[in-house]
């Protein structure tokens, strides 16, 4: 893909793996109107590395930890001869964190009024090109 605004291109590359559990709690199992719970981790690991026009390669390593809690109580709201209607409120809290920015923190700002592109990095590495 190719920026309208500078003209440059950019490749990257994303590998990575991850490995997640789930658990289900029911308060009467095999009954129809009844609390829940469930729950899950998952643990991933990225290795990311971008290539752009004129810069040298960016590598840096991504990690992630997702975790979620989610509890409901199915209610029975009407109940025919040959069908029944439920109604099921629920409450899901989820964390997603941490993860790693590429090295020195790279951020990308284009400047219109200047036509530069600056890579603003965190304190001690910034690197401006016309």
């Amino acid at each position: 893909m190719v920026s309208t605004l500078t003209g440059y291109t950019a490749k990257g590359r994303v590998r990575g793996t991850a490995i997640g559990a789930y658990a289900t709690w029911l308060q009467r199992p095999g009954h129809v109107e009844v609390a829940y719970l469930d729950a899950s981790v998952q643990r991933g690991r990225f290795d990311n590395r971008v290539d752009g026009v004129d810069l040298p390669r960016e590598q840096y390593d991504a990690r992630v930890l997702n975790t979620s809690v989610e509890g409901g109580y199915t209610f029975n709201v009407w109940q025919g001869p040959h069908a029944a209607l439920y109604v099921q409120p629920q409450l899901q809290l989820s964390h997603d964190g941490p993860s790693r920015r590429p090295a020195c923190g790279a951020q990308w700002h284009a400047h219109r009024q200047r036509r530069q592109q600056r890579r603003q990095r965190s304190p001690g590495c910034t690197r401006v090109w016309p």
